[in-house]
């Protein structure tokens, strides 16, 4: 591309490829490269061409604009209901305030990523290859996000056709867990502590990807031995800035902390930090300050479980939870802020035992088996009482074993 220097303003972007003029210029923060029709050497005939043309788009083109500020105007559109003149035939509904945050957050690392300079950019391709990569992790996910994005993109009636979801691809995809006792050895296995931190904070407490990377240290009580996740909170950055903070549903939750993880952060967690993970980062484009997934993907590849997604802590967080025996489902549900349909619909007694199977088969009942347990232990008082200190605790030996039934959970 020859330059050509001069101090012309009228003159300023012009430029010469092969032989024809041709014009640089800005239109709303976005270059556009125009071809002015006018052959070399007549460089006074391209400034005339030149003015008619600056600032402006070419007819017939979709305007290009910046990400940021389209993703606000949209998202204002859609709290307001407005509805652009190409989609009057159209059915569109409008935001509430905790779809417009989610949405927009969706688009601001849609924009990030996916390449394109301006939503009119975006080629099919790169939102092909997008739901590709997200699904990796959760196809009820990537399908989700792939629409926000498609829906944005009709809005401003540029959008380069509609990926094409496989027939055979299931909504929800939480069919990836890791049982305890792996997760625990991953964890071990991790060679730094901040990955240590993102496995436990994922494994041990389930919590998303947003919450790791924005969780500070007041977050954890570790007298309480407790994790509070706000709703919302304003934050303060390492740039001086403030981020809002808000969580998935708004509540905020409390999640009990395991020995474990209480242990590490006794040993880790730095209380006049302004984020448990690394400081802020500014400058970028991504919504979070940081993010995690790169570090945690390349464990486990090293480790040969490639098939474990980041998300799919959580996941497993739940599961374990839900299949223990230990917990009912309210708590589950508190614990991993989602509702007790999506827990009973999804991770809900996913193990099968068949202990209470054969149990109920052979007609014994939960009911009789603590009235034997009572009875025992009423033979065990007399015993002691009566000195027999020996046979009580045969007898209550006796008791312990026949109380680990495994159909009683």
């Amino acid at each position: 591309m020859p330059k050509i220097v001069t101090n012309d303003p009228a003159a300023q972007g012009i430029y010469r490829r092969k032989n024809t003029y041709w014009l640089r210029h800005d239109v709303d923060g976005v270059q556009e490269f125009d071809n002015l029709h006018v052959k070399f050497p007549d460089f006074a005939g391209a400034i005339v061409a030149a003015g008619k043309i600056r600032g402006q788009r070419k007819v017939g083109k979709s305007a290009k604009t910046p990400w940021k500020s389209t993703i606000s105007k949209y998202i204002s559109q859609k709290r307001e209901g407005l509805k652009p003149a190409h989609l009057a035939g159209k059915r569109v509904g409008s935001f509430s305030e905790s779809t417009a945050d989610r949405t927009r957050g969706i688009l601001e690392v849609f924009g990030a990523r996916c390449g394109a300079r301006s939503p009119q950019e975006v080629t099919l391709k790169q939102l092909q290859k997008y739901y590709d990569d997200r699904r990796k992790g959760s196809e009820a996910s990537a399908q989700t996000v792939i629409n926000r994005v498609q829906s944005f993109l009709e809005h401003l009636n540029c959008s380069p056709g509609r990926v094409q979801f496989p027939n055979d691809a299931k909504k929800e995809r939480r069919l990836v867990t890791v049982a305890i006792e792996a997760s625990n050895e991953m964890i071990e296995k991790a060679p730094t502590d901040k990955l240590r931190y993102i496995l436990f904070a994922g494994f041990h407490a389930g919590l998303r990807r947003g919450e790791i990377v924005q969780a500070r240290p007041q977050w954890f009580d570790l007298d309480r031995r407790v994790c509070t996740v706000p709703g919302k909170e304003t934050q303060l950055l390492a740039n001086g800035k403030f981020y809002e903070w808000r969580s998935k549903d708004k509540e905020t939750r409390e999640i009990p902390l395991s020995q474990e993880f209480t242990d590490f952060l006794r040993g880790n967690l730095k209380t006049g930090d302004l984020f448990v993970l690394e400081p802020d980062k500014s400058g970028g484009k991504a919504r979070y300050r940081y993010d995690p997934r790169r570090i945690f993907e390349n464990h486990m590849e090293k480790l040969g479980r490639p098939d474990v997604f980041y998300h799919a802590m959580r996941h497993s967080f739940i599961s374990n939870l839900c299949n223990s025996g230990n917990h009912t489902i309210t708590e589950v549900s508190a614990w991993s802020g989602d509702t007790v349909e999506v827990i009973e619909k999804n991770y809900w007694h996913k193990t099968t035992r068949t202990g209470g199977l054969d149990a109920t088969m052979s007609g014994k009942r939960v009911s009789d088996q603590q009235k034997a347990q009572a009875e025992s232990v009423a033979e065990i008082l007399k015993l002691l009482q009566a000195g027999k200190t020996e046979k009580a605790r045969e007898e209550l030996e006796e008791v312990v074993k026949a109380s680990k039934f495994e159909w009683s959970s």
